[in-house]
């Protein structure tokens, strides 16, 4: 069914099937009730978790947002804000490649009636080739040309430009007398970045998941995966100019889903267009916040919620210029969020007097360019770049093998063709950052700049004091020779955390209070053989602790694709912070808030960190305050990841999404933490590579070459310790650590 404006009067109702029971068996045998978990603080409670805190940042954002946008009363601030978010999106990209030769050359053609393709290769960044397909009018009705041309971006699917519902669309379009390039997105398509080179499959999975993995090390080099994608498309406009068949001044670009999503960005960033059609992306972060999240990682950029933008921004960025917006009622896209951005387009077009050029379009199926979609997408190109109106519904077409309209003969780059991966280039950028870190030579020995810099690289943000800041024990579990406590701690802005509370009957001559940290949860080692009762046992009281985004405070998984630690990560980024400073900040309240018993209060402290929470142990010691810095002897990280080079690196990886921050390796790298840390007794224990396996020791001690350099210079070299020990000799290492 299709919609029109205005929507005052839209309801739209959701209808949910109602099931009933028609017969029960005669009997049923009971079902045993799944056993309590024994180290369980919060009883399933969500007040004061991750989520919470989130939800209360975007949602503080989204209500100045709508006051900025009610003040926009004149074109003059409409225009003031259109470059506020231009300038604002570029700097966040880290600017733009710079401009080099195409070398753009035709490998082949396909003849069919009407129209023929023409395969494409060109360079968007030198030996970073781009596999595209242009279709070209040949029907003697649309005359010789130039012709109007129309960027086609794909979405989401393994075929990329050849999947059958965007061979229909630009097939639609060249019948219609458009030139339509139309080109592979990264990761997708012919070319594929994670490629195995004996089955030429991807080695993570197409699309979405070659996406994230790319856009992960992208943020770790202080840009995004878009820049790649929209510069790809930068450059196709720049090829389309080269050709006599095309008209410079009648440019479009239009694109479903993902697709969508690069055609909304080259609308904001490419002036050189006539207008614009994105399908099936369109919404607001208010309505795609909860249900269903952040996507892929092309789709997130830093900052965009705390510094009040949205959806409806991509649409306005060049007003007047004519933009039409296409929706599914029933798409994973809210479709309120939809209507919302369109209603402020309109009204952001009024201002300069052109409501008319704004167009709309939903239809009531479910996300994709299907023909409805595909058809108001004709309506609207024919009637700004041909200034004619066309109500002709889409002819039938089979689409083509995509072997038959491949450009590279075995149908992926990389293997046909070599040349550069997006993987190659961020590493090549990590190096240049890694030389420039060098040359600045941040200074070891000034804590005070460093913890500065730390603490605005990893994007803390500050926190409400909490009345009450002692915490409060829940219950207690006895054990042979210690007692352990399950408690709750406070830390800040409403946020608590749940722990456990190990107290020795007998304190050792050497007593410490021991802070320990694991990516499985407080309880991971909580057992009576667990590393927790070693160190209890041995006369050390355990503080074991539940950060927000770990143990009970992990989040569910309910949706295929995008892990609960991926989108509560990426929330973090919109609002203007990240998971590591979050839990940073956890770890360093909670240590200061914890119902110690009085006699361990002044003890001297070890932090160990197991997993990504070795990186959150490092950063809290490196930017606790006095009087708990003097407090803090010593860390340890076991299993943390080498470095954030590494990660970049690293041929795949699967463990960063957490510890992820952006532009981190403009400002420093782990080696740079420890560095920090001379004064300190550090350990690593079984460094991890991103990938599943453990670094040699040599590798390790390479990497931390600074580090150990730092170490030397307080006459200490002892303090820092790089290790590889077996499993079953972790505790033992633990507690001969813990005689320094």
């Amino acid at each position: 069914m299709i919609r029109s404006l205005p929507y005052a009067s839209l309801l739209v109702v959701s209808l949910g099937l109602l099931l009933s029971a028609t017969s029960m068996p005669a009997q049923q045998a009971p079902v045993a009730p799944a056993p309590e978990d024994p180290y369980q603080v919060l009883g399933g409670s969500s007040s004061g978790g991750l989520r919470s805190y989130l939800d209360t940042l975007a949602e503080r954002h989204f209500a100045e947002r709508e006051r900025s946008i009610a003040a926009i009363q004149t074109s003059d601030a409409l225009r003031q804000r259109q470059r506020h978010v231009r300038e604002t999106v570029l700097r966040g990209f880290d600017g733009w490649p710079e401009k080099t030769p195409l070398n753009a050359r035709i490998v082949g053609r396909v003849e069919r009636d009407g129209y023929r393709v023409e395969k494409l290769l060109f360079e968007s960044m030198p030996g970073l080739f781009v596999t595209a397909n242009v279709y070209v009018p040949t029907n003697p009705a649309h005359g010789a040309g130039p012709f109007p041309a129309v960027l086609g971006t794909a979405g989401h699917h393994d075929d990329g430009k050849l999947a059958p519902i965007y061979q229909n669309g630009w097939v639609g379009l060249a019948r219609r007398g458009f030139v339509v390039l139309a080109y592979d997105p990264i990761g997708q398509g012919e070319r594929l970045q994670y490629i195995d080179e004996d089955t030429g499959e991807s080695l993570v999975g197409n699309g979405t998941r070659e996406h994230i993995m790319l856009g992960l090390a992208s943020l770790i080099t202080g840009t995004n995966f878009a820049r790649y994608e929209v510069w790809d498309g930068i450059r196709a406009v720049d090829y389309l100019l080269t050709r006599s068949d095309v008209d410079a001044t009648r440019l479009a670009v239009v694109g479903n889903s993902g697709g969508g999503t690069q055609s909304a960005y080259l609308n904001l960033l490419e002036p050189r267009l006539a207008t614009a059609s994105p399908s099936c992306y369109i919404t607001s972060w208010r309505q795609l916040w909860h249900d269903p999240g952040p996507q892929d990682s092309e789709q997130v950029f830093v900052d965009f919620v705390k510094d009040g933008f949205d959806f409806a921004d991509f649409l306005t960025a060049w007003a007047p210029r004519p933009v039409q917006m296409l929706a599914a009622i029933r798409d994973f896209f809210p479709i309120a969020g939809a209507r919302a951005a369109f209603a402020e387009t309109q009204r952001m077009y009024g201002l300069m007097g052109a409501t008319e050029k704004t167009g709309y379009f939903e239809y009531d199926d479910t996300h994709g360019w299907s023909q409805p979609r595909r058809e108001a997408t004709y309506r609207w190109l024919t009637k700004w770049l041909q200034g004619r109106e066309d109500s002709q519904p889409e002819a039938p077409f089979t689409p083509e093998d995509a072997k038959l309209l491949h450009v590279t003969e075995k149908g992926q780059v990389l293997l046909s063709l070599g040349g550069r991966s997006l993987q190659q280039i961020l590493r090549e950028r990590a190096a240049s950052q890694h030389a420039a870190r060098q040359a600045l030579s941040i200074p070891d020995a000034d804590r005070t700049a460093f913890r500065q810099l730390l603490k605005e690289t990893l994007r803390m943000l500050p926190r409400e004091a909490q009345a009450g800041a002692e915490g409060n024990v829940v219950s207690a579990i006895r054990r042979d020779a210690y007692r352990m406590d399950k408690f709750i701690a406070p830390v800040g802005s409403g946020g608590r955390v749940p722990g456990l509370l190990a107290v020795p009957d007998r304190a050792a001559s050497n007593a410490r209070l021991i802070v320990y940290l694991d990516d499985r949860g407080k309880a991971a080692e909580a057992g009576e053989q667990g590393l927790i009762a070693a160190f209890a046992k041995a006369g050390h009281a355990v503080l074991s602790i539940d950060v927000r985004g770990a143990g009970e405070w992990a989040a569910e998984d309910k949706m295929v694709g995008y892990t609960p630690m991926y989108r509560e990560a990426m929330r973090a980024l919109l609002v203007g912070t990240t998971l590591a400073a979050i839990q940073t900040q956890d770890l360093l309240a909670a240590i200061q808030s914890a119902p110690l018993p009085e006699a361990w209060r002044d003890k001297p402290i070890r932090l160990v960190g197991k997993g990504n929470m070795g990186w959150i142990a490092l950063f809290a010691v490196s930017l606790a305050a006095d009087p708990l810095a003097a407090r803090i002897e010593g860390v340890a990280a076991e299993e943390a990841l080498l470095s954030y080079n590494d990660i970049v690196r690293s041929p795949r990886h699967y463990f960063a999404t957490s510890v992820v921050v952006p532009g981190v390796l403009k400002a420093f790298d782990i080696p740079d933490v420890v560095a920090s840390l001379a004064t300190k007794e550090v350990l690593l224990l079984n460094t991890r590579a991103p990938m599943e396996f453990l670094h040699a020791r040599e590798t390790v001690r390479q990497e931390y070459g600074s580090a150990q350099n730092a170490f030397l210079g307080t006459n200490r070299p002892e303090g820092l310790q790089i290790l590889r020990e077996a499993e079953d000799t972790t505790a033992a290492v633990y507690l001969e650590w813990l005689k320094r």
